[in-house]
C-alpha cells in the first residue's frame, strides 16, 4: 500500500468538504505523520483548525492558494491535503514577524534541527505569507542555521485569488499572518530530489544593475541610466507605454550558468523599477523569452526521474503568474497530467513567490520529490 495519499473535495459546504477529505485519508487505515494542505482563503481557518483536531499526532502545515492543483483536480475552491503515513521523520516550527525581525526566531529553527535524529537526506519545506517583501529576510534566517547542516530549503509564498490583499498560513491548527511556517522532512528509506523549473531563457538584451535599493527591491539604474528608460529603449517603447506594460517584461538574474527570474511590480515616478524579488548591485540581468512549455516539462520529468526513479509523493510550488499563463494557453490540464503521471501523489501550491536554495524567485516552479 502507498505510504501517501492526496485527498480533495470541492463540496461547497465546507464542513462536508472536510469530512470527504478525512474519509479519503481514513480509508488508508494508517495514522498520518504529515499533512500538507491548501485551500482558498475564505474557509482556510476551518480546515486548518479541524485537520489538526482530527489527526492530533500528525504535523499539519498549510497555505492559502490561488488554485488547488492535485491529482485530477484543478480548482480555485475546495480543500486539498497530501497525507504521508510512513517513511519520514519530521519536525516543524514557526518564524514570526517576518517583515521586520525573523532572525529573532532563529532558535525555533535550531530547536527543530536538534529534534531530528539525523540531518542527512533532509529538506526544509516552508510557506511564507505574502505582501510583506519578507522572503529574503526569512531565507537569510534559514541559511544561518541550515546551510551548515546541509539541509536545503524549498518553499513558497502563499497565494490568494485576484483582488485579495492578505494571505495566511497554518501550522498544527493555528493560523498566522506575517509568519513563515516550516517543517523539516527526513526521508528514511529513499532520496529527496529538489528541482527548479524555468520555462524562460535569457535574451540578447542584457544589462547591469548599477544603482539599487535591495531592501525595497528597487532598481534605480541599469548601465548608469534610469532603469525604466533603459528597458523601454531596449524593447522599442516610450517610457509611458513601457510603464503601462511593465508586467510583460520580467528579467532573469544571470548568476553563473543559471537564470533566477524576477517579476516587476511597477515603475516609479523617477523611472526606477520595483521588483518582487531582490536584484543586487552589479548583477547582470536579461530580459527573458518563453521557451517551449511542453518541451520544458519533458526535460523536468526526465531529469527528476533520473534522480528519483520511483517517487512516492511530491510537493510543488507553482508561481501564480505561471498558473495564469497556463490558464490563458489552455495548458492547465496538461500541466496537471504531467505532475500526476510523473510523481503519483502530489500537491501543488500556486503562490506569489518561490524559494529554492536560499534564493527567492518568481515565475518558477520548484519541486520536492520523495523516493
Amino acid at each position: 500500500m502507498s505510504r501517501s495519499i492526496t485527498a480533495f473535495s470541492n463540496n461547497q459546504n465546507y464542513e462536508k468538504a472536510f469530512e470527504e477529505v478525512c474519509s479519503q485519508i481514513d480509508s488508508v487505515g494508517k495514522i498520518p505523520k504529515l499533512i500538507v494542505f491548501t485551500s482558498d482563503l475564505d474557509v482556510f481557518w476551518y480546515y486548518a483548525e479541524n485537520i489538526k483536531k482530527r489527526y492530533p499526532e500528525a504535523i499539519t502545515i498549510g497555505s492559502t492558494t490561488y488554485m488547488n492543483i492535485c491529482p485530477n483536480v484543478i480548482s480555485k475552491t475546495g480543500f486539498a491535503a497530501l497525507t504521508v503515513f510512513s517513511g519520514i521523520e519530521c519536525v516543524a516550527g514557526c518564524i514570526f514577524e517576518v517583515d521586520r525581525h525573523p532572525a529573532n526566531y532563529i532558535r525555533h529553527i535550531k530547536e527543530a534541527v536538534a529534534s531530528l535524529s539525523v540531518c542527512t537526506n533532509t529538506c526544509c519545506l516552508e510557506f511564507t505569507t505574502a505582501f510583506s517583501n519578507a522572503e529574503e529576510l526569512v531565507l537569510d534566517t534559514f541559511e544561518n542555521v541550515l546551510s551548515g547542516m546541509g539541509i536545503p530549503v524549498i518553499g513558497g509564498t502563499s497565494g490568494t485569488k485576484d483582488g485579495e490583499e492578505r494571505s495566511i498560513v497554518s501550522l498544527n491548527g493555528e493560523i498566522y499572518k506575517n509568519t513563515c511556517v516550516f517543517v523539516l522532512i527526513h526521508n528514511l528509506n529513499g532520496r529527496i530530489c529538489l528541482y527548479k523549473e524555468t520555462m524562460y531563457k535569457a535574451s540578447n538584451k542584457v544589462f547591469t544593475a548599477t544603482e539599487v535599493d535591495c531592501e525595497n527591491r528597487i532598481v534605480y539604474e541599469y548601465d548608469g541610466k534610469p532603469a525604466a528608460e533603459v528597458l523601454a529603449q531596449a524593447v522599442g517603447m516610450n517610457a509611458e507605454r513601457f510603464s503601462e506594460m511593465i508586467k510583460h517584461f520580467p528579467v532573469g538574474r544571470l548568476i553563473g550558468n543559471d537564470l533566477f527570474l524576477t517579476e516587476p511590480h511597477h515603475v516609479n515616478k523617477d523611472n526606477s523599477i520595483q521588483y518582487l524579488a531582490q536584484i543586487f548591485n552589479q548583477t547582470k540581468v536579461s530580459l527573458i523569452e518563453l521557451n517551449d512549455v511542453k518541451k520544458t516539462w519533458d526535460i523536468t520529468k526526465e531529469e527528476t526521474l533520473s534522480q528519483v526513479s520511483n517517487p512516492s509523493f511530491a510537493i510543488a510550488i507553482n508561481c501564480i503568474a505561471r498558473t495564469k499563463l497556463f490558464e490563458s494557453k489552455d495548458l492547465l490540464e496538461s500541466f496537471e497530467n504531467q505532475l500526476r503521471t510523473s510523481y503519483k501523489n502530489y500537491i501543488c501550491l500556486s503562490g506569489y513567490g518561490e524559494q529554492f536554495d536560499y534564493v527567492h524567485l518568481n515565475l518558477t516552479m520548484v519541486l520536492a520529490i520523495f523516493e
